[in-house]
């Protein structure tokens, strides 16, 4: 066995107890979470950048063009990434599997992409869409190549490289290139070629931390339960795709392509960078339930923690967002944007819903339920892509982000089915866990609420009143959570706060150390 891929092996025979599941859930989500907030909070500002510089037209044509780039990521990667991590023991050979599956199925749908690339022109009805679908297959073929180096990082726990890599795609991708090209006035052009960079950057990194061989294997005894798992992943994905990205087409169809910019930038305001961290987490929350299966009572211990802290981390910013809508948008994004205000407000209403059903659907994983949320995602494609339909042709935004608002309960409803079948958890401890968010989100509401009768009264300039809402926000969090009843995820804030406290501390001194040493070095010289 080769050294890079020495030592992921998982041990699902003993399972893991509930402190090493503490410590590894620790640490893989500080890890995550730190690169997700780094990476989600300068996409964050680069988005706001952007929309300052490129139009909504640019907007919907990128959108578009990520619709395709995304359904290639999903299906091209054929869910080699999660095999990897899903595998009992897992060799060289079955490495050079994975890696070859990936790469030629990636491989196989950018070229099919390409080819149809024309067919979106009669649907869409958009000159500059086919160009710009055949520069985005680059970043499927980036993504596919790097699907199982990811994979691997993944399956050894080894998340401060995979926050790494992320963070460099982040940072040298999307914003370098994106702002760059945007402001030599490249439009749409330059929103697609930050996503190749991106995917590009994220692969290379992936693969200099988990150098493994790339000698083709297509061995069928080792393939058989590799292809098995991914292809049940890569389904799923698929019809995840279905339900997001496919309402996104029947958007630009429905919508047109300036409103398609707007409910896109009104779902990256509502849901980024808050989405994209439980994503992560959810991400970080797969290995360790895989581990916890053979500990007793684990498993049900993670899934309340699971909808503990969705509560406390989404109730609080679903009232923020509902109730400063307008501010958020007319205060970031100017005048122009003003139409994505009511998917702003719509889609904060199930903030909680969209939180809780990602970070349950890492139990479904782990349990190899993969059937169950495929059925599940179908049912969340069915219900998105027809109502957008219905909805959106009738009533505009409002309707599409209405759309997209019911299919996420609607997934929500059957995941938490499913978990609790699973985890055998009581209804009633389902609410002990919902309670701490359910009262933080009401303070929140009465604290938003306070501000915007205040800065309509005033007349405030709507940047001044966003930013005095998130302030007396912040304070109302800061304040419920260092309150907060004994729970574990009450504790869980107060040991990171601390632990944040020491580190910073220990920092500080040895930073003092070393300066008092470079003093005596110059005054002995």
């Amino acid at each position: 066995m080769d050294d890079s891929v020495a030592g992921v092996v998982a041990d699902t025979e003993t399972g893991m107890s509930r402190d090493t599941a503490k410590r590894e859930l620790a640490r893989g989500f500080g890890w995550r979470m730190g690169a997700t907030l780094t990476g989600s909070f300068v996409q964050f500002l680069v988005g706001i950048a952007l929309a300052r510089l490129v139009a909504p037209e640019a907007y919907g044509l990128y959108t578009l063009v990520n619709v395709f780039v995304m359904l290639g990521d999903t299906v091209g990667g054929f869910g080699m990434e999660q095999a990897v991590v899903q595998a009992a023991s897992i060799e060289r050979d079955d490495v050079r599997v994975a890696f070859t599956t990936s790469t030629v199925a990636s491989a196989l749908v950018a070229m099919a992409l390409w080819l149809g690339a024309d067919v979106t022109l009669p649907l869409m009805h958009e000159p500059a869409l086919p160009p710009l679908l055949r520069w985005g297959t680059l970043a499927v073929l980036a993504q596919g190549a790097g699907a199982t180096a990811r994979g691997l990082l993944l399956r050894d726990l080894r998340f401060r490289e995979l926050a790494i890599a992320e963070t460099g795609g982040a940072l040298l991708g999307n914003a370098a290139v994106s702002l760059t090209l945007a402001g030599l006035g490249y439009g749409a052009s330059a929103l697609v070629a930050g996503l190749i960079a991106a995917n590009m950057l994220r692969s290379a990194v992936a693969y200099g931390f988990a150098r493994h061989s790339v000698r083709p294997s297509l061995d069928r005894r080792r393939a058989r339960s590799l292809l098995v798992f991914g292809a049940g992943i890569a389904a799923a994905g698929l019809l995840n795709w279905i339900a997001i990205r496919g309402s996104s087409a029947v958007g630009g169809i429905v919508l047109g392509i300036s409103d398609l910019g707007l409910y896109n930038r009104g779902i990256a305001i509502a849901f980024a960078p808050f989405s994209q961290v439980f994503q992560s987490a959810s991400y970080a929350l797969y290995p360790t339930a895989c581990r916890m299966r053979a500990s007793a009572g684990g498993l049900e211990w993670l899934h309340l923690r699971i909808l503990e802290a969705s509560a406390l981390a989404a109730v609080p910013i679903s009232a923020f967002a509902v109730v400063l809508a307008d501010s958020i948008v007319l205060g970031l994004l100017g005048p122009v944007w003003a139409g994505a205000a009511i998917v702003v407000q719509v889609l904060g209403l199930v903030l909680f819903a969209r939180a809780a059903y990602n970070l349950q659907a890492a139990l479904l994983r782990a349990e190899g339920a993969v059937g169950w949320l495929t059925a599940a995602q179908g049912a969340y494609g069915i219900v998105t892509t027809g109502l957008t339909w219905w909805l959106g042709s009738r009533y505009g935004l409002a309707g599409a982000a209405a759309a997209l608002s019911v299919a996420i309960v609607v997934m929500l409803v059957l995941i938490t089915w499913r978990a609790m079948r699973i985890t055998r958890v009581a209804p009633s401890a389902v609410w002990r866990a919902l309670r701490p968010g359910s009262l933080l989100g009401g303070t929140s509401l009465a604290v938003c609420v306070a501000v915007r009768a205040l800065g309509r009264a005033t007349q405030w300039p709507c940047l001044a009143t966003l930013f005095v809402g998130g302030a007396a926000f912040a304070a109302s969090v800061a304040a419920y959570l260092m309150l907060l009843p004994e729970s574990a995820t009450g504790r869980m804030a107060k040991n990171a706060l601390r632990l944040a406290r020491r580190q910073g501390l220990a920092f500080a001194a040895k930073m003092r150390v070393r300066c008092f040493a470079k003093r005596g070095e110059v005054h002995h010289s």
